[in-house]
């Protein structure tokens, strides 16, 4: 099974200035996901490939899964991607994570070029979902059509932080990554959710209520890798 992870096109958000960040999130999913299957990634604004490009490499990876996460500003850019996934090859299965399509799933179903939506933490409900697409019910924490029904399944529990994978760098160009004010950067991520549960903000929601720390021998073997390695 071949799964093609994508950041789409999208225009940077310009108040953060000129720079070009790493999709973390699919690195995550990446690093999980390539112990069983076979999974690549394709950083639109990365390598400079807009969306005849973006069209092009579908059709070369020939993936059985299209994913990619979706942020209130860049939600058509998300939906155009499952949209080009499917004028490529119709049988191609899509789905959809991240904050948006978490909160606004039934919504997002609308649009028939999105198979399944991927609600909170992706890493342990899109691996699972990649064994029982067939009996989708089986799988915690998506929302998909059957027939014309929207399906819920039950929520998911909140992942150990320190049993995931470290993000996959090595399916990212890490030398094109960079912000204006220090050059080559990247980003970590030293925790998962918030303990408080302030009424303006979706994050504690969307991870969980509750705040878990990753090691700290983690995060510095992170820090030394992303070092000597990039």
């Amino acid at each position: 099974m071949k799964v093609l992870l994508i950041e789409p096109p999208k225009v940077s958000w310009e108040l953060m200035g000129k720079n070009v960040s790493p999709p973390l999130g699919l690195a995550y999913l990446a690093g999980t996901l390539e112990k069983e299957v076979d999974v690549s990634i394709i950083d639109c604004n990365a390598e400079n490939t807009d969306w005849e490009g973006l069209r092009r490499e579908i059709k070369r990876y020939d993936p059985d899964f299209v994913g990619a996460t979706a942020y209130t500003p860049q939600i058509y850019e998300a939906l155009k991607t499952m949209k080009v996934t499917k004028e490529v090859n119709e049988d191609i299965k899509t789905v959809l994570g991240g904050p948006h399509v978490t909160f606004m799933a039934k919504e997002t179903l609308k649009n028939k070029e999105v198979d399944f939506i991927v609600r909170g933490e992706g890493e342990e409900t899109f691996l699972e979902l990649l064994k029982f697409h067939e009996n989708p019910k089986k799988v915690k924490g998506i929302v998909f059509r059957e027939g014309e029904t929207i399906i819920e399944t039950p929520e998911r529990e909140s992942s150990d932080v320190n049993k995931i994978p470290m993000p996959a760098y090595h399916l990212l160009p890490m030398n094109k990554y960079y912000f204006k004010v220090f050059g080559n950067f990247t980003t970590i991520i030293t925790s998962r959710g918030c303990p408080h549960k302030c009424t303006f903000c979706s994050e504690w929601k969307f991870w969980g209520s509750c705040w878990r720390r990753r090691k700290a021998e983690s995060v510095v073997d992170e820090i030394e890798i992303l070092h000597e390695k990039y």
